[in-house]
């Protein structure tokens, strides 16, 4: 089927699966000492009875049920291994607060239920630890039979300031303006619905179709309350769930298909003035055709002032992120302060974490290396390796930076060996990635809650969005002109 979609909706289909969530950004460091799996332990019982089941959102398809054996076991599996691989499952959220929720989670999973049901009760309590690049994910199988049975909500949104605005429409109703801000849906309040997506859709300020179907699940109409750009006045109007086919049909209608699919580098003269450049990497993933010849053209250019944009980069290979440094500077950096591993005996053992230093790198050297000055564009999805770039070019002082934070923090955690590939749960099959190790940004600064701050913040709204207009590079500009 993967076949039939435009590159833009296939984006948005396959969003809800956490096997296309960014890579790692550091070093292959060596793996890990494995230690024995602890027997999984269920937590401890409390005195509150067996919940009684709430009613699930309705479905159409027929899926296998999971015994409350098999996921309450799998629910300590998962944990176990937690403690045993990850560095510091705990260090975003004190451990005595997630042991509440997963007792909790485990109380709830009294009677059968569907791999879809069981993901919805386990990715909340996983998310919650803080790790952006540890979660669980629905097995292709199940994902694949959901897309294809189930109806969905025909509207992409966008979050901004926890307000939420139409930013795809493949409804078919036309009142229904792109920048129209959802104020309710079948009378829950907007944010009610954000918070419950928000447990599977941690690190996204982008709400794809299929995210709202684990919220009402597969209802032929929803009514909307809606407000319209620059007006007060709130609305009602009616969309219907719809199929994926319908929805491919109602977005290909309405925008043209790309001719092929976006290059991961590409350079362009800005039209302004001969000496400024713009250089757009969205990925760090298969780089080696395209940076040279990049650079190659920067320099015949005869570019002094240039712009990386990396606003769109989901991550990549940390090694991806050394090959534009060649180009960049002849300095030596780091990618990342210090690292750490899980204790040989996992976490809560009395042995010390595996800490280490992270390695120097020289670069390269490179005929085609750029010498003038150089700003970086970030923004709420640059993720992963495009973060670590980012701190490097921040923390020695090589590029003025401009955007918006980012969603993923600036330390973090990651498991740089085992990228593209989920594990299995052994009894019901979900799927998971939990990191390896952990590490602090170049500077040593360890402020784990936080982004990438730009050295100037600048906003991009929902109507800039729609309109095509870049107030990042247009600021970015206007300090180039003023010699900033």
């Amino acid at each position: 089927m993967k076949h039939l979609l435009s590159a833009r909706f296939l984006f948005i289909v396959l969003f809800l699966s956490l096997t296309l969530a960014a890579c790692s950004a550091v070093p292959a460091e060596p793996s890990p000492i494995e230690s024995p799996v602890a027997s999984p332990t269920a937590p401890p019982p409390t005195d509150a009875p067996t919940p009684t089941p709430t009613p699930s959102a309705p479905v159409l398809g027929t899926y296998e049920l999971l015994s409350p054996e098999d996921m309450r076991a799998d629910l300590d599996e998962l944990f176990a291994r937690l403690h045993n691989n990850h560095p510091d499952p705990y260090l975003w959220r004190p451990k005595a607060e997630v042991d509440i929720d997963r007792q909790q989670v485990y109380d709830e999973l009294s009677q059968p239920l569907s791999m879809a049901e069981y993901y919805k009760k386990v990715a909340p309590l996983v998310n919650s630890l803080g790790d952006d690049h540890t979660g669980v994910a629905l097995p292709d199988d199940v994902f694949q039979a959901i897309i294809q049975q189930e109806l969905l909500f025909p509207l992409g949104v966008q979050i901004q300031n926890q307000r939420a605005y139409v930013i795809e429409n493949a409804s078919g109703n036309d009142e229904i303006l792109l920048g129209t801000e959802i104020l309710s849906v079948n009378g829950i309040p907007m944010p009610d619905i954000l918070a419950e997506i928000k447990g599977y859709l941690p690190f996204s300020h982008s709400v794809k179709v299929a995210y709202f179907w684990y919220v009402f699940g597969s209802i032929e109409e929803y009514t909307l309350e809606l407000k319209l750009p620059g007006q007060e006045s709130p609305f009602t109007q009616t969309v219907p769930g719809l199929n994926i086919m319908t929805i491919m049909q109602n977005l290909q209608s309405s925008e043209p298909a790309p001719d092929a699919p976006p290059e991961p580098v590409t350079y362009t003269r800005l039209p302004e003035d001969e000496t400024i450049g713009l250089l757009r990497i969205d990925s760090f993933v298969g780089l080696g055709n395209f940076i040279k010849p990049a650079f190659a053209q920067i320099q015949q250019d005869g570019i002094q002032h240039l712009i990386i944009d990396v606003r769109a980069n989901g991550g990549g290979m940390y090694d991806q992120a050394g090959l534009v440094m060649d180009f960049l500077t002849d300095q030596p950096y780091r990618v990342c302060s210090k690292y750490w591993q899980a204790p040989a005996g996992g976490y809560g053992s009395e042995a010390t974490r595996r800490e280490s230093a992270c390695d120097t790198h020289q670069p390269f050297e490179q005929p085609e290396r750029y010498q003038g000055k150089l700003y970086l564009l970030v923004g709420s999805k640059t993720f992963s390796t495009a973060v670590t770039f980012a701190t490097i070019l921040q923390d020695y002082d090589l590029a003025v930076l401009v955007g918006e934070e980012t969603l993923a923090p600036a330390s973090y955690c990651t498991h740089p060996q085992h990228l593209y590939e989920l594990d299995k749960l052994p009894r019901t099959g979900l799927e998971y990635r939990n990191s390896h190790s952990c590490y602090v940004r170049p500077s040593g600064e360890a402020n784990w809650l936080r982004g990438v701050v730009p050295d100037f913040i600048v906003e991009t709204s929902i109507e800039d969005m729609l309109s095509g207009h870049d107030p990042v590079l247009e600021y970015t500009l206007e300090l180039i002109r003023n010699g900033e």
